[in-house]
C-alpha cells in the first residue's frame, strides 16, 4: 500500500520494511559473510545453534543460507516453526521434508512416490500442511479435494511423524540440512515462555535418539539468553558440563559499513537509485547508528519514523532529506535513547579519524571528562557499534586507538 509519506518520498514500495527477506528480496541482503562461512563450517556437527537478539536478522540469514547454499546442490529444509508448534515439531519437519522428496531435492532409498504422497496427506490436518510451498502442493494434489477425501488416511501424530522422519534420515543417500527457525519463539503450554531451554534439551534428546545420522545436520535458532543459560549450567555443575549443541553462530548488530550498505541496497532497489547521503545527512546516519546500536530492525523502524516526520513537515520535495533532528525525534518515537555525550564522541572520531582515552582535545569537548570515564564510554561504543580498536605506540606507551571503518 502506498502511503502519503511514500508518495512524498517518491517510493512505490517502502524501502525500509522490516519483513523477512526471501526470494527476490534477498537482493538487499547485507553482510554476514563471516557468519555464513561459520555456519557452513559447523555442519560437521549434528546440531548447530544460530543465535542473536530479536530482529537482528536470523530468519533472513537462514533464508539466504537456504536459497543460496554455500555448496552447490546442498539441500536445505527450512522449517518455519509457528508459535503454537511446540507439540508438533516433528510433524512440521516431516511436512517440509516430504515436499522436498517429492520435488526430488532429497533422495532416499526404499520409498515410492505414491507412498510419499499418501504420507503428506496424513499431515493435512496440521498447520504444516497449510504452509507447504505452492509447488509442493500442486505436485502432491494435482487435482484433488475429492482425492484427499477418498483415502481417509489416519492423520500423523507426533510419534508417527517422528518414526517416519527417523526412517527418512536413516535411508537418505546424500547429506542435507534441516533448519528449525523460530524455535525460541514457541509457545509452551499456550503461552510465550522465555525459559525454553528444557524444551531445547528435549529436542536435542529426540535428535540424538531418533535422527542420529552423519548425513543430516540440524540448525536451530536461539536467542541471546543461550549464553547465560550455558554459563549458569556450568556453574551449577561445577565444571562437569556437556552440551549437545556442537557449535554456535552469533549474529551481531551491524557496524557502520553494513548499516550504510543496508540503506544503500534498499534505496537502489526501491528508491530510484537515491544516494545514501542524499536521503539522510551524514550526521543523521551516525545518529541512527548510535540510537539503534546498529540493530537492523530497530534502525529500520527509526528510518520509517524519520521519513514520516519529514513528510509531515512543510519542506518542498526537492529539499527532502532526513536531518539529525529528524532522527532524534524518530528515535524518541521508537523508544530509542539518543545519548548526546556519545554522539559528541562519535562526531569527534569521524572528524578526526580516530581518538584515544588520553585525547586532550576530546576531553575538553566533553567538559574535561576523566580519562577512566572516557575509557568506559569508548569501550561501550566499541561493543555496541563495533568500533575498530588498534594498539599504537605513543612515546613509550601503547594506547588503544578507536576509529570507524571508512564508508565507501
Amino acid at each position: 500500500m502506498i502511503t502519503k509519506a511514500m508518495e512524498f518520498w517518491g517510493f512505490k514500495e517502502h524501502p525500509f520494511s522490516d519483513a523477512v527477506l526471501s526470494g527476490d528480496s534477498l537482493e538487499i541482503f547485507v553482510g554476514r559473510n563471516e557468519e555464513l562461512e561459520d555456519l557452513e563450517n559447523s555442519l560437521h556437527n549434528r546440531i548447530t545453534g544460530v543465535y542473536g537478539s530479536l530482529g537482528v536478522g536470523k530468519s533472513s540469514f537462514l533464508h539466504h543460507f537456504t536459497e543460496k547454499p554455500p555448496r552447490k546442490g546442498l539441500p536445505v529444509a527450512l522449517v518455519n516453526l509457528p508459535p503454537d508448534a511446540f507439540d508438533r515439531i516433528c510433524q512440521e519437519m516431516l511436512a517440509e521434508l516430504l515436499v522436498m522428496l517429492i520435488e526430488k531435492k532429497i533422495k532416499i532409498n526404499g520409498f515410492k512416490k505414491s507412498e510419499l504422497k499418501n504420507e503428506i496427506k496424513r499431515l493435512s490436518g496440521t498447520l504444516a500442511f497449510s504452509r507447504l510451498s505452492s509447488v509442493g502442493a500442486e505436485l502432491v494434489f494435482k487435482g484433488t479435494t475429492s482425492e484427499q477425501k477418498d483415502y481417509k488416511l489416519v492423520q500423523h501424530d507426533e510419534a508417527s511423524a517422528r518414526s517416519l522422519l527417523g526412517k527418512i534420515i536413516k535411508n537418505t543417500t546424500k547429506p542435507f540440512v534441516i533448519i528449525l527457525d523460530d524455535f525460541h519463539n514457541l509457545n509452551i503450554g499456550g503461552i510465550k515462555n522465555d525459559n525454553y531451554f528444557p524444551s531445547l534439551d528435549r529436542l536435542i534428546t529426540t535428535i540424538d535418539q531418533y535422527f542420529n545420522s552423519s548425513n543430516v545436520a540440524f540448525v536451530i535458532t536461539l536467542d541471546e539468553k543461550i549464553e547465560n543459560y550455558i554459563l549458569d549450567v556450568k556453574k551449577q555443575s561445577k565444571g562437569a558440563f556437556s552440551f549437545s549443541v556442537g557449535d554456535f553462530v552469533h549474529l551481531c548488530s551491524f557496524n557502520s559499513i553494513n548499516l550504510y550498505n543496508m540503506i544503500e541496497k534498499r534505496l537502489n532497489r526501491y528508491g530510484n537509485g537515491l544516494k545514501v547521503f542524499d536521503f539522510l545527512t551524514e550526521d543523521a546516519f551516525y545518529g541512527l547508528l548510535l540510537c539503534a546500536e546498529g540493530h537492523p530492525r530497530r534502525a529500520l523502524r527509526v528510518i520509517r519514523n524519520a521519513m514520516n516526520i519529514v513528510a509531515k513537515g512543510k519542506g518542498v520535495k526537492k529539499n527532502r532529506i532526513i536531518s539529525l533532528n529528524s532522527i532524534r525525534l524518530a528515535a524518541d518515537k521508537a523508544g530509542e535513547e539518543f545519548d548526546d555525550i556519545d554522539f559528541k564522541i562519535i562526531t569527534y572520531i569521524i572528524d578526526n579519524n580516530s581518538t584515544t582515552t588520553s585525547d586532550g582535545k576530546l576531553s575538553s569537548i566533553l567538559d574535561n571528562m576523566e580519562q577512566q570515564t572516557l575509557y568506559h564510554r569508548l569501550e561501550n561504543l566499541r561493543e555496541k557499534l563495533q568500533l575498530i580498536v588498534t594498539k599504537k605506540l605513543f612515546g613509550k606507551t601503547y594506547k588503544n586507538v578507536y576509529s570507524f571503518e571508512k564508508l565507501s
